[in-house]
């Protein structure tokens, strides 16, 4: 099971609150996905990140249970691919950073999980984080990728110049 996490900061307008989304694959399909405004109003891409990866995280923990309750028992931390350098550390880290001191409940969650081994962090570049068709427009072509990638095919009678 390998599941993208994402965030955009401060992306709706109105608001300026943070959209989240992640994306998890199973055997090459994906299996759950969401895009939400987050509740609070992140104040760095650091804390957008982090509460979009605890959303993920939350589900990869779901999803564990169901399939441990169906026999397939993941024994191994499930992966996430995460974009974001700061968001990464704040979760692995031992020490928690003063600097995060106003969503530190959202860090030690992370942080108790990854100790527990449920998930860890992997480094994904951002052309690869196919959770950005969760949190932001894209170009055509990035947009047809992604798609591609989750395996959801266009709708019939559809032309897409990326698939020719």
């Amino acid at each position: 099971m390998g599941t993208y996490a994402d965030a955009d900061l401060a992306g709706d307008e109105g608001t300026r609150k943070s959209t989240s989304g992640y994306a998890v694959m199973l055997h090459g399909g994906i299996i759950s996905w969401i895009s939400k405004l987050q509740s609070t109003v992140a104040l760095s891409t650091a804390e957008a990140e982090t509460i979009a990866g605890m959303e993920a995280v939350k589900q990869v923990m779901h999803l564990r249970l169901f399939l441990r309750e169906l026999g397939q028992e993941q024994s191994d931390p499930s992966i996430v691919y995460e974009d974001n350098n700061a968001a990464i550390a704040l979760a692995h880290a031992r020490e928690q950073s003063k600097r995060a001191k106003h969503y530190q409940l959202k860090v030690h969650f992370l942080n108790d999980s990854f100790v527990k081994g449920v998930f860890a962090y992997e480094k994904v570049a951002t052309k690869e984080q196919l959770a950005d068709v969760f949190t932001k427009a894209l170009p055509r072509d990035d947009f047809c990728k992604y798609r591609q990638w989750m395996g959801v095919r266009p709708p019939p009678n559809v032309k897409d110049q990326a698939e020719k």
